[in-house]
């Protein structure tokens, strides 16, 4: 398939192709004579794959070491061992970023509540 179809079934823009071709995530399998790219069932899936990685908070850096491992190897084990250990480390980056929101709401909660009393004292 052409990039224009790629991009369509992907749900992405043929420019975000292009954008990840540069960065290596993605490949053509071949070129026409006339030079366009052709695209195979993998592009479809490795588009998909790094649709989900984004959306679990990878950075596009973090992506392009486990797409290789992930579709390089038959069983993707690497690739999945490197996965897991991204998301990991990506919950517990979340987990203190909620806790510590949770202590700036906790904080805000108290400064309010002392200048409504304020408010009130002053009325």
């Amino acid at each position: 398939m052409r990039i224009g179809e790629l991009a369509r079934r992907a749900g992405v823009t043929t420019r975000t192709v292009r954008y990840y071709e540069g960065l290596g995530l993605l490949e053509s399998e071949r070129r026409e004579a006339s030079g366009h790219r052709q695209y195979g069932e993998d592009a479809v899936r490795r588009l998909a794959k790094i649709d989900f990685l984004k959306r679990m908070g990878l950075t596009l850096d973090e992506i392009a070491e486990i797409i290789p491992l992930y579709f390089g190897e038959r069983t993707a084990v690497r690739g999945r061992k490197k996965m897991l250990a991204l998301l990991e480390r990506r919950l517990a980056e979340t987990e203190a970023r909620i806790e510590g929101l949770e202590e700036l709401r906790d904080e805000l909660r108290a400064a309010v509540e002392r200048m409504r009393d304020r408010e009130r004292s002053a009325a």
